[in-house]
């Protein structure tokens, strides 16, 4: 399975991407079976071979790339001219990507994992039609008052509206700080 993971929301990717660990199998085989890599540098084939390669004694194995989509962000199409734009061709070497995905083996979880991206970002176009694209937005009114009540509840406890109330008052959607004053 494919996955883009994009947003200002940090905490629910993380908690996003532990639930795909999980998948991988036993704890002491996730280091051998998980890659992640820097979309920085990586090129189109580095990425096929990475995910190519097959689980170790596990039933999944997870590739994580950070900020591939990131690299492509401000690219805008442009006229042509004699002289060619270093971020148009690094694109034009992207332009295989989703048919390069299609052919992943069904045992890789690829996640392309990213802050907050543009809309009109050229690879996210390119992969809305292999992967299952996710954005997460910061939480707030409401919703973060219903995730807090559902966090309560999985871990077997009980809050009352006020509480909720008053957490949401003195510190925000600020997941990283809610999850911890909650446990």
């Amino acid at each position: 399975m494919i996955y883009v993971l994009h947003g200002e929301d940090d905490f629910s990717q993380k908690e996003f991407l532990d639930n795909l660990r999980d998948e991988v199998g036993v704890p002491e085989l996730l280091e051998a079976n998980t890659s992640v890599l820097a979309g920085g540098e990586l090129t189109l084939g580095q990425l096929r071979d990475v995910c190519g390669v097959v689980p170790f004694l596990a039933e999944r194995r997870l590739v994580v790339v950070k900020g591939l989509l990131a690299r492509f962000d401000s690219f805008r199409p442009r006229r042509r001219s004699r002289r060619s734009s270093s971020g148009q061709d690094g694109l034009e070497k992207w332009a295989e990507l989703a048919e390069t995905l299609g052919q992943l083996p069904s045992t890789t979880n690829l996640v392309f994992l990213e802050r907050t991206i543009r809309r009109d970002n050229p690879l996210l176009s390119n992969l809305a039609s292999v992967a299952k694209v996710r954005e997460y937005r910061p939480l707030a009114g409401d919703i973060l008052e219903e995730w807090i009540t559902k966090r309560v509840s999985a871990s077997g406890g009980k809050i009352a509206k006020q509480a909720v109330r008053k957490l949401v008052d003195l510190v925000g959607g600020n997941l990283w700080v809610l999850g911890r004053e909650l446990e």
